[in-house]
């Protein structure tokens, strides 16, 4: 979709259609391309935001900006048509025209889930291979059967062994919507050697991730019209929400409704305790590193599945396997070429263990 921005007048020195310079910018990998013959800024609206720069005589659609307070009775052009005209040289007076899809509702994340993102932002990709691995997080990752509601999202960077690195980009609490699980990804790349061990480490200390969701206690209230003065021995019940009542053991109406409810498989379905998952992106599987590891990804599988996505050629699956085990390590092994079944993957492991 044209966005009406250009650098026809100056390579490189893009500006809007009016002339007012870009105060924002989301180019996709390899973008902008300053070939000749592509002056003008396009955006992948259909299934992203990312920019890409193209020919200006090309056929897409376009977005118009318009002001409220102008009345006129001349019939606008609209975003959404059903044919194809034609197109110019020049994004602000493109008149191109497209059919555009209804929009289409994502269904509800497949399980319930507090999820940790850990991505590499160390020197063992370079920078397009860094924006290709957040932009495919940002995109086909959290757009695909993701819901905000279903899910607690927490995201952090790595790189290398010092502590202070490790930067929690959005926290469990702060990502209620897509957007904000986007800017969350929107940081720079560190020149440093990736270090598994630490970022296992600060995941597995329970006070580096406050505010995930916690377990979910059962509650039970009974309504009752009977009232009992025996001065009888009691029957104590242990309910399932840790509440001791007494029961007198000549009341056998109360005491066996009680005793029905204190099975396990009379109420069945409730939410439990809500399991963290923690995706880790690596460019790297060094012996010495993945053998520290070991401890700390130990003790994050005691909450959850780790899911490792072994990106690169510098990624051994087989070396990273037994910090994910028994979750089978994915593989992304071209940065430039995402897998077709990668967000699917990712989000069956995240399931796995429901």
């Amino acid at each position: 979709m044209w966005i009406g921005a250009n650098d026809i007048d100056h390579s490189d020195v893009f500006t809007w259609t009016d002339g007012m310079p870009f105060s924002y910018r989301r180019w996709g990998p390899g973008q902008p391309d300053l070939s000749p013959d592509k002056l003008c800024v396009a955006a992948d609206a259909r299934s992203s935001d990312i920019w890409s720069t193209n020919n200006c005589g090309d056929e897409f659609c376009f977005i118009c900006e318009s002001y409220s307070s102008t009345t006129t009775t001349t019939q606008q052009p609209s975003t959404i048509a059903t044919s194809s005209s034609s197109s110019t040289t020049s994004p602000s007076s493109t008149i191109t025209v497209c059919t555009t899809p209804p929009p289409t509702i994502s269904p509800p994340f497949p399980c319930q889930r507090n999820i940790i993102i850990l991505f590499d932002s160390s020197n063992g990709m370079n920078a397009n291979q860094y924006l290709n691995q957040t932009a495919f997080i940002s995109y086909p990752l959290f757009t695909s059967s993701w819901t905000f509601d279903e899910t607690n999202v927490a995201l952090a960077a790595y790189d290398d062994t010092d502590p202070f690195n490790f930067r929690i980009t959005g926290a469990f609490g702060t990502i209620n919507n897509l957007k904000q699980a986007q800017n969350a990804l929107h940081i720079s790349q560190y020149n440093d050697a990736a270090s598994i061990t630490t970022a296992l480490k600060m995941t597995a200390d329970p006070t580096v991730f406050a505010g995930a969701t916690p377990c979910v206690k059962q509650a039970t209230v009974l309504f009752t019209s009977t009232r009992n003065f025996s001065s009888n021995p009691v029957l104590s019940i242990s309910l399932r929400s840790d509440v001791i009542v007494n029961i007198p053991p000549n009341n056998f109406c109360m005491h066996r409704v009680l005793q029905k409810m204190n099975e396990p498989s009379t109420f069945t379905g409730s939410i439990a305790c809500v399991q963290k998952a923690v995706v880790l992106f690596t460019s790297t599987s060094i012996d010495a590193d993945v053998t520290t590891a070991q401890q700390y990804a130990d003790g994050v599988k005691k909450n959850g599945p780790l899911i490792i996505v072994a990106m690169g050629p510098n990624a051994s699956a087989s070396k990273l396997s037994s910090l994910a085990s028994p979750t089978p390590v994915i593989q992304w092994p071209d940065y430039n070429n995402v897998p077709a079944d990668l967000a699917t993957n990712i989000i069956q492991a995240m399931c796995s263990a429901s």
